[in-house]
C-alpha cells in the first residue's frame, strides 16, 4: 500500500529530475503514491514518463484551473487528494 506521496513538478509535459529523486526517497519510507497535477489532456503522458520511477501508484487531476489560479487551485487539489488518504509523509 502507498504511505508516501509525492507531488511531480512538470513544464512543457516533461517531469523535472526531483521526481526521480523524491521516488528514491520515499521508497525508503513506503510505498511511492506520485500526484501529478496537470492540465486537462497532458496528465497521461506525464504519467507514462513515471513508469520508469516504478512509483506504486500515479493519481492523475486534470484541470484548467492550475493554469488559471495558480498555487490556490494547486492547494485545494492538494488537500482534497490527501484528505482522501492516508500518507505516511
Amino acid at each position: 500500500m502507498s504511505n508516501v506521496f509525492i507531488l511531480v513538478d512538470h513544464a512543457s509535459g516533461k517531469i523535472a529530475n526531483t521526481a526521480g529523486e523524491l521516488s528514491a526517497f520515499g521508497k525508503r519510507i513506503g510505498g511511492v503514491t506520485a500526484l501529478v497535477l496537470a492540465e486537462p489532456g497532458t496528465g497521461a503522458a506525464i504519467a507514462e514518463e513515471l513508469k520508469a520511477f516504478e512509483i506504486e501508484k500515479i493519481i492523475i487531476v486534470e484541470n484548467v484551473a492550475f493554469s488559471q489560479h495558480g498555487i490556490p487551485a494547486i492547494a485545494d487539489a492538494v488537500a482534497s487528494v490527501l484528505a482522501s488518504h492516508s500518507p505516511k509523509a
